[in-house]
């Protein structure tokens, strides 16, 4: 898991993405039995790449069962709100600002497997 039990982000999660950083967030999660891919403001190519190793692992090793990916909500994008009316000199006051949707995040993860995976979308 990429939280704790009070929703909150491990720290380890921020670091670079290295095969000594995958590797020792794999094993650290080592009872991990499906991958789930909620909103996150904080997502990380480290938890994509994580994810992902979980996700390709888990078809490579004959008779075991493929790990499934969940995704929460199908949606490619969200918005965060607007732009205050004085916002840059450019014009671009009461603009949509754009945020990254879960279905794009699970897409991110799904891609970095380089297999076709598909996920199992619980959302709306």
């Amino acid at each position: 898991a990429a939280i704790d039990n009070q929703g909150q982000a491990y720290k380890e999660y921020f670091a670079p993405v290295t095969k000594e950083n995958v590797t020792r967030l794999v094993q650290q999660s080592k009872d991990v039995d499906a991958i789930v891919v909620g909103w996150d403001q904080q997502l990380t190519a480290l938890k994509v790449a994580v994810a992902a190793a979980f996700l390709k692992w888990s078809r490579a090793t004959e008779g075991q069962n493929f790990m499934q990916i969940v995704q929460c909500s199908s949606d490619h994008a969200g918005v965060l709100g607007v732009t205050s009316e004085d916002f840059l000199p450019r014009n671009w006051a009461n603009q949509s600002i754009p945020a990254v949707g879960n279905g794009t995040m699970c897409q991110m993860v799904c891609a970095s497997v380089g297999e076709d995976i598909q996920a199992i979308d619980v959302g709306k």
